[in-house]
């Protein structure tokens, strides 16, 4: 019940973090992501609480990237029950549940995108834990 009323709070927070770096002249050098590392179920459990969903918003404010749509928002849920729609990977745009090309976006396709961004994706690392998904180019980064 507190959510939207510190929504207000969040966002003025974002806006001081996504501040910060300009006067200190690292702008071009700071990548800003905000998600939650779990969903909530659309409704009520039994205890007035919501149990862990796969469906969550991510934010993301990355430098020398930008989302591959005009709204900079890519996915969507269907209705009240949040179940998340597929999109076609080549356009970023909703598809049909059995459409082919369909692709569910996971968690590990926007890691596999961050690891770019951040330079590190050809890292021994990022090879040691390997992302099993997709390379879909959210961000238009290649």
């Amino acid at each position: 019940t507190n959510q939207p009323n510190r929504m207000p709070q969040l966002f003025s927070s974002l806006k001081d973090i996504s501040d910060w770096p300009e006067p200190m002249g690292i702008r071009d050098k700071v990548n800003l992501v905000v998600a939650s590392d779990f969903g909530r179920t659309p409704p009520h459990n039994a205890g007035n609480g919501k149990d862990h969903w796969s469906v969550g918003p991510w934010m993301l404010m990355l430098n020398g990237a930008a989302p591959r749509t005009s709204l900079g928002a890519i996915g969507a849920t269907s209705d009240a029950t949040m179940k998340a729609q597929l999109i076609d990977p080549a356009t970023m745009q909703l598809v049909a549940d059995d459409a082919p090309q369909g692709v569910k976006i996971t968690p590990a396709h926007i890691h596999r995108q961050l690891r770019k961004v951040a330079g590190i994706d050809q890292h021994p690392l990022a090879h040691a834990l390997p992302l099993d998904v997709p390379d879909i180019d959210f961000f238009g980064i290649g």
